[in-house]
């Protein structure tokens, strides 16, 4: 139980998992629930403690979850179906937090990963850019978001901070 086999239905046999599995340093030792196609050369790895995999079988290339380079966001839930429709849309499904689709338009306009986890479930009032190529946002609880066009760093403005900001402008101006 401690490997991970390949059965080739064309020979009729079982092969060897590719190198690149059997030596990754989360995949040599985890335990696989399930494994879904995912574009013509890669699959999905689904394991139990360590998230989703994605595995080219054309360059033995593998990608954890959480690394640049993933191709869509993965829901804080445990993913019990998985299904990728006519349309390249992934479908997630879980047994107590319903469904989640990642539609495959949206990866054409943003395949962001990293800033769409983190304005994931935000509110988002107002979106503009700037000279700089900087992309502003206010955000109806969370103040203004500033996502840096040159490094790609996320900055907050809480609305405490802007409120405070705002209270001395007005005390300065009144002078």
């Amino acid at each position: 139980w401690s490997s991970l086999e390949i059965y080739d239905i064309k020979k009729g046999s079982y092969t060897s998992a590719p190198q690149t599995i059997t030596e990754h340093p989360l995949l040599k030792d985890a335990i696989i629930h399930r494994m879904y196609p995912y574009n013509q050369s890669s699959l999905i790895i689904f394991t139990q403690k360590h998230g989703l995999f994605l595995f080219n079988t054309l360059n033995n290339n593998i990608i954890h979850q959480s690394e640049s380079g993933f191709p869509f966001l993965v829901p804080d839930y445990e993913i019990t179906a998985f299904y990728i429709d006519s349309q390249k849309n992934i479908w997630m499904g879980s047994f107590d937090q319903g469904y989640t689709v990642r539609y495959n338009y949206e990866e054409r306009f943003n395949n962001n990963i990293y800033l769409q986890s983190k304005l994931n479930g935000l509110s988002i009032i107002s979106v503009a850019t700037d000279l700089n190529n900087n992309l502003w946002m206010v955000t109806r609880l969370e103040g203004i978001k500033i996502y840096r066009g040159d490094n790609h760093d996320l900055l907050s403005f809480p609305n405490s901070e802007l409120f405070s900001f705002w209270k001395t402008f007005q005390h300065k101006a009144k002078k």
